[in-house]
């Protein structure tokens, strides 16, 4: 594989709108101010929080007076602004970007931890504590059109002093808005709130990672992915980079970045740029075969650079070691939210990563530090496989500085 570009071939397809999957999900799409959107268009979650243009954010640190911070816990909030500024910068193509408040002082809460009786993920739970930190954030610093704010909690506290025994039901995680006045509240000041408890800190977790993928909820984004996949966009650590789908819907790549490939239009073959490349590159960054109005085959390219390195999140090592690269294939459902099980074969089940035979048999190891049968944090596609589908077969048949695919129509 080459690591230079060498001319990738354009978008020549045309209308992508077939592409564009609109949301039809039946079930409830709950959140705390508006309904997050899988599908076309974004302007269906009613968000304030611009996609394109400028976010106003906060970051601040609470403690306990029994489980009290440290200083040097204090620099963690601006490097992780920093990184996630960078993050930012490269994902969204320069087209969004964040001005930052950010508290260098400790604010101490008036109880301690565990009369607050936060654990697991209930929103009822953490009611008095979320109001009482905005109140408290209220009195040292001015919130106006607020689009996030962080809050972080100190080293101190863990999940053992909480004797926990499943650490997803850590102590204070992922805390979010208070409700004010039956529900109501004043989204003028501030749109969303996010904590970062224990979980965030299990096996080194990056937090300036766990900020950006709250940030894109607060972008109206419900996240797509397959899970297990990329932390970002669902819930798991192969990848930092943001996916195609979501970068489309965001606005942060255009039209002529997509090759929309009906199935009349097969056989096609198509280069493509990989995801962590210089978004100023041209060329395609994604292909996608529609199959229905709310299904389609989606394709995109990976490199082991940026955000897709080896990253040491929790027990991930990105999508491998430098030189790794591949495709990525999924079954994309814009009527489902994604199922949590992704070797399912099952039609109705929803987006899930679509996989060659070697690696659905296990016939090579391509999964991190965990066990395949655990959680398949690896879905790439090598060279010289094949993704097969009840509609087309995907073949990797070349790699440069991109990645040749070439897609044929079952007979």
């Amino acid at each position: 594989m080459s690591t230079g570009l060498n001319n990738p071939r354009p978008d020549t397809y045309g209308d992508d709108q077939a592409c564009k999957l609109p949301d039809r999900r039946t079930e409830p799409i709950s959140s705390a101010e508006v309904g997050l959107v899988i599908g076309f268009p974004l302007s269906l979650s009613g968000v304030r929080t611009p996609s394109v243009g400028t976010a106003t954010l906060a970051a601040v640190a609470v403690d306990f007076p029994d489980y009290r911070g440290e200083k040097r816990e204090l620099v963690r909030l601006r490097e992780s602004a920093a990184s996630f500024d960078s993050w930012l910068a490269i994902e969204s193509n320069g087209r969004l970007s964040a001005t930052w408040q950010i508290h260098e002082e400790w604010i101490t809460m008036s109880k301690p931890a565990a009369d607050y009786k936060v654990q697991g993920f209930d929103t009822e739970a953490y009611q008095e504590l979320s109001t009482e930190i905005v109140d408290r954030v209220l009195e040292v610093m001015e919130l106006r059109d607020l689009d996030e704010l962080f809050v972080y909690f100190p080293d101190s506290i863990t999940n053992q002093d909480q004797q926990l025994d499943n650490a997803f039901e850590s102590i204070l995680p992922q805390i979010g808005l208070p409700d004010r006045e039956n529900g109501v509240f004043n989204y003028s000041r501030l749109r969303n709130m996010k904590g970062s408890g224990t979980i965030s800190k299990r096996n080194g977790n990056v937090l300036w990672a766990i900020w950006a993928h709250e940030f894109l909820h607060a972008l109206g984004l419900q996240l797509h992915g397959p899970e297990p996949s990329a932390l970002i966009d669902a819930s798991s650590n192969y990848s930092f980079a943001v996916s195609a789908w979501s970068k489309w819907l965001l606005g942060w790549l255009d039209d002529d970045q997509i090759a929309c490939i009906p199935t009349d239009a097969l056989p096609a073959e198509v280069d493509l740029v990989p995801i962590e490349t210089d978004p100023a590159v041209d060329g395609i960054r994604a292909a996608i075969v529609p199959l229905t109005e709310t299904s389609a085959i989606f394709i995109e390219s990976h490199r082991a650079t940026g955000h897709s390195a080896n990253n040491g999140f929790g027990n991930g090592l990105g999508i491998g070691d430098l030189g790794t690269y591949g495709i990525v294939v999924e079954y994309l459902d814009s009527d489902k939210t994604a199922p949590y099980d992704p070797f399912t074969n099952d039609e109705s089940a929803g987006t899930r990563f679509l996989y060659p035979a070697e690696l659905q048999a296990g016939a090579r190891d391509n999964y991190g530090t965990m066990a395949r049968e655990e959680w398949p944090i690896q879905p790439l596609t090598f060279l010289g496989e094949t993704v097969e589908t009840p509609q087309v077969n995907i073949d990797f048949t070349a790699s440069t500085g991109f990645d040749s695919i070439t897609i044929t129509a079952k007979t």
